[in-house]
């Protein structure tokens, strides 16, 4: 009986301040959740992961995953309060695309324009990538 009662404890607590999300055993930063949500909707995918803010050294880096138990990724502070709304999506969607998806950068290029958004570098047009974002999306999930 005390067992149930714990059970339907965590079950309420874990379901009161949002989505529930079975086994998270991570922490993400409130910042990211509406990115994490988006991801986990194109996906199918349910993220497990540390995510975190931080003064990341290298001023040419937005962010970096590390491929750990759990993925550990983490997302320059300076950098975060520089980019628009959609920059930070697709900054974010990059960081898990390495370690969710396990993908690797994509160097493709198309008119001069990245193929992916696993291109190495942030391209952050937030103009081409609102234009664009539908097959961003589709093309980070399925690698077309």
């Amino acid at each position: 009986m005390v067992r149930l009662a714990l059970i339907i404890f965590t079950l309420v607590m874990s379901t009161a301040c949002g989505t529930f999300r079975p086994a998270r055993y991570a922490y993400i930063d409130p910042a990211f959740d509406t990115y994490v949500q988006t991801f986990e909707s194109i996906s199918n995918k349910q993220v497990h992961a540390i995510m975190i803010f931080a003064d990341i050294a290298d001023e040419e880096v937005g962010g970096t995953c590390t491929n750990s138990e759990p993925p550990l990724i983490v997302i320059d502070t300076p950098y975060w309060n520089e980019i628009t709304e959609l920059g930070r999506e697709q900054l974010v969607l990059h960081e898990l695309g390495h370690c969710v998806l396990n993908r690797d950068h994509k160097e493709n290029m198309l008119s001069g324009l990245p193929v992916s958004i696993m291109y190495s570098i942030h391209f952050g047009d937030e103009w081409y990538y609102a234009q664009n974002r539908a097959y961003y999306l589709q093309e980070l999930v399925y690698g077309h």
